[in-house]
């Protein structure tokens, strides 16, 4: 199973393609090492979006389930763009299958939720807005049984 930001850029990559989750043509938030990125926030583009593991709760060795958190932090020039571009990300990862259709990269999707709305944080030093949206996310890995 990968780390969860790896599957939240595997998602969010799948918008170009599934057209009937996101109800508009050719949904575009962008590509990995262009103008997203996990873990590193680089000093340019000027505008992107970096998505950060951010742990979770204890964990139940008992179950099969990896519950886990996440934050996507948009930086751009204009804070109404990059307030609706993470208002986008949120309403497509909101309505990402669940169950096995939702299957992704060595593990079922179980869901996705916001679990706290998006956020203004601060201008950086070069006058660009910078906002943040936080997710929990629950996956099962393909493998059958518990932790144990």
């Amino acid at each position: 199973m990968n780390i969860l930001s790896q599957d939240i850029v595997a998602i969010l990559d799948l918008a170009k393609y599934l057209e009937h989750i996101t109800g508009a043509d050719n949904i575009d938030f962008g590509s990995l090492g262009t103008d997203i990125f996990i873990g590193k926030e680089p000093q340019e583009p000027a505008n992107c979006i970096t998505i950060y593991d951010t742990g979770g709760p204890e964990q139940n060795a008992k179950l099969a389930l990896d519950e886990s958190t996440v934050q996507i932090r948009s930086r751009n020039t204009d804070y109404v763009n990059g307030y609706k571009k993470l208002e986008a990300i949120k309403l497509y990862l909101e309505a990402f299958p669940s169950g096995p259709a939702g299957s992704i990269l060595g593990a079922e999707l179980v869901g996705i939720w916001c679990s706290s709305n998006i956020a203004f944080l601060t201008h950086d030093k070069n006058n660009r807005a910078i906002l943040t949206v936080n997710f929990r996310v629950i996956r099962r890995p393909n493998k059958v049984g518990n932790r144990l």
